[in-house]
């Protein structure tokens, strides 16, 4: 709705004084429109906002009335996480390759200072295995693929998820100006990685958005435990992680999902009998 939205309303009832379509005489009309305020209003006093209604008729004077009210809208933090892993479903052969894509966007409305986006949610530092959420569990990380950053983000930190022999946790990378490509921490390498995380600084407006895609491949044994990978099918329920930050305000975050089954390769046997009869 802009300050040029109207509605027009044309009574249709018979009258017989005058005879013709309209209203009768006496007769009242009531009309309740409801309003909500935008999710994206800026946080504001808007100011008076007068809403004029009008009625005229053929044989009467036009009428006028109006009202006035005032948006006090306040900060409303926002952000909103999508999550892909393409194929869903394939057999098991290592190296094959597969893809999860992720992306977080603001939907305050406000401009915020960080957003951050982080595969798999569930990598506390200090674990000893990786959890049962996370895809590295089964797939080795091959590298980013295409990757979009707003124009306001100034500059962008990638962090790596990395055993250091005991325990997993996470390794900072340089704060780096943009445009830049994404590339993990000093001294980490794609197969040490078992957790990645992005995040932007800078001034992003509402509906500004991080994406990036993740390449893997499977991996021959499993990452905790060492197991062969080929022997039973394997499921991964994946979360990624995001979240919006602004100086004041309280986070906001969310969660995305998808899920990955790796299958074994069936062997196949085939016989063939012959009967010579002429022996």
């Amino acid at each position: 709705m802009t300050a040029s939205t109207s509605l027009t309303i044309d009574l249709q009832q018979v009258t017989n004084d005058p005879v013709g379509v309209g209203i009768k005489a006496g007769s009242s009309f009531t009309i309740q429109l409801s309003l909500k305020v935008p999710d994206d209003y800026p946080p504001s006093a808007s100011g008076p906002i007068v809403n004029t209604a009008s009625v005229s008729a053929s044989n009467a004077d036009t009428k006028v009335d109006d009202a006035t009210i005032t948006v006090d809208a306040k900060v409303k933090m926002g952000v909103d996480v999508t999550k892909t892993w393409t194929p869903a479903t394939q057999k098991h052969f290592p190296g094959t390759a597969s893809t999860i894509g992720l992306g977080v966007k603001n939907t305050s409305n406000v401009d915020v200072d960080t957003l951050t986006i982080q595969e798999p949610a569930t990598a506390p530092d200090g674990a000893a295995t990786l959890n049962a959420s996370n895809p590295f569990t089964i797939t080795d990380f091959t590298g980013f693929g295409t990757t979009t950053v707003p124009l306001g983000c100034t500059s962008v930190q990638v962090d790596a998820y990395v055993f250091n022999g005991t325990t997993w946790n996470w390794v900072s990378g340089a704060n780096m100006p943009t445009p830049v490509a994404l590339a993990l921490p000093s001294g980490v390498t794609n197969a040490d990685v078992g957790g990645v995380r992005i995040r932007c600084t800078g001034n992003m407006s509402p509906s500004d958005q991080i994406t990036t895609q993740l390449g893997l491949a499977q991996r021959a044994n499993h990452r905790n435990d060492g197991s062969d990978l080929s022997t039973d099918e394997h499921q991964v329920v994946n979360q990624a992680s995001g979240a919006a930050t602004k100086a004041g305000e309280d986070p906001a975050t969310d969660q995305a999902s998808a899920t990955y089954r790796m299958k074994p390769v069936i062997p196949t046997v085939e016989t063939n009998k012959n009967i010579d009869t002429d022996r």
